[in-house]
């Protein structure tokens, strides 16, 4: 089944899921665009102004695995404030690094919770970057990480 990745606002009711579904006609108010960018961009390579014009929201990421927080993270949030454009951050997942797929889901979100507390302000909710496997761990137990990194960062 192909996905589409133009969400009605309206229609995201939990932060971490968006059922979507094809049956459904969609019509659209307006389509929001955003980024997400992390410390591989640099903050004052940006232009805040033009970027505040240019897109609806922004996403930064905020960690990494257990314990890694994303250079610069702070300040790009700040600005993403000063200068009015909604934002939020993100956890950027890696399963089974950490050994047990379930401990490691825990440690991950304590992690991101960690730093979170730390970090208030977002005005959007947050999100899991789910990318790699570089464990290689099978379709199962990445299903099970994300269940039990979703449970723990809402109990």
């Amino acid at each position: 089944m192909a996905t589409n990745k133009f969400y009605k606002v309206e229609d995201i009711k939990n932060p971490f899921v968006v059922e979507w579904n094809p049956d459904v006609p969609q019509t659209f108010k307006k389509i929001l665009h955003g980024i997400d960018i992390s410390g591989y961009q640099e903050t004052e390579l940006f232009d805040w102004e033009l970027l505040k014009e240019s897109i609806d929201f922004l996403y930064i990421k905020a960690t990494e695995g257990v314990h890694w927080s994303s250079p610069g993270a702070e300040d790009k949030a700040k600005l993403a404030s000063e200068f009015g454009i909604p934002y939020s951050h993100y956890h950027f997942a890696t399963p089974g690094v950490g050994g047990e797929p379930r401990i490691d889901a825990v440690n991950e979100c304590d992690s991101f919770l960690e730093w979170l507390a730390k970090n208030p302000g977002h005005t959007l909710p947050v999100m899991l970057d789910f990318e790699k496997n570089k464990e290689g761990l099978p379709k199962e137990k990445l299903g099970e990480w994300v269940s039990v990194f979703m449970e723990y960062f809402f109990s």
